[in-house]
């Protein structure tokens, strides 16, 4: 795999490794070759739990403990990681064998095992903080803002622009504030129909999370707050 190809991954998770190998390591599937990311996916899955877990138990500490765990299960849903895998770009990097390319059912489970072994390579690249980070940022954050959606709403936004005679939308980083500890993104949502050009606004403390922000914002718009 080319290096360019994993800067554009490492870009968009906002973690540059030091150890290439293991990222082309997590993007490798068992259905390929005998060497994969079986094992990072292990850890990976571990991983994401635990900060998921603690994520939650900060968060919602008035909760019951069943309560707590349904949260933590509807944010670790393999539906969940796989548009998030896609979103950072894991699939079409994906290595897999010729029977899993073309089975939309595996492949969307193959990209959420993928995005957990990214999750565990990049744990022994980096060690705890970076991932924490990224897992809140990218995973917890995220799932937090389509809880009232039926649909994630970039696909909804989509459907429901396209079957209104609007273009798909496009999404524009206006702005990305990176601190010590902090980060901070501006993203414009645009579609257009030839006459008329809607607009909306989102941020967020990651790419993905300012886009769906942006997503829900023209929801809004075009449906008068029914979304």
């Amino acid at each position: 795999m080319r290096d360019e190809s994993l800067a554009s991954l490492e870009s968009a998770i906002g973690y540059c490794f030091e150890d290439k190998n293991l990222l082309r390591l997590a993007l490798m599937h068992a259905s390929h070759r005998q060497r994969n990311n079986e094992k990072l996916e292990f850890l990976g899955d571990a991983t994401l739990g635990f900060v998921v877990a603690s994520a939650i138990y900060e968060e919602y500490a008035s909760q019951t403990v069943g309560e707590i765990a349904q949260l933590r299960a509807n944010i670790i849903n393999n539906q969940h990681l796989c548009a998030i895998a896609k979103d950072l770009g894991i699939e079409r990097l994906l290595t897999v064998g010729t029977s899993i390319k073309h089975n939309k059912t595996q492949i969307d489970r193959v990209c959420a095992n993928a995005l957990e072994a990214v999750i565990g390579a990049m744990y022994l690249d980096g060690g705890y903080d970076p991932v924490a980070r990224f897992i809140q940022r990218q995973i917890v954050e995220s799932r937090f803002l389509t809880a009232h959606f039926d649909k994630h709403p970039k696909s909804e936004l989509q459907e429901m622009l396209i079957a209104r005679g609007y273009s798909e939308p496009s999404y524009q980083v206006l702005k990305r504030n990176i601190g010590s500890s902090t980060e901070s993104w501006q993203v414009q949502c645009t579609a257009a129909d030839g006459v008329n050009t809607l607009q909306s606004m989102g941020s967020g403390t990651s790419k993905r999370s300012a886009e769906l922000h942006a997503a829900q914002e023209m929801l809004v718009l075009i449906t008068g707050g029914q979304a």
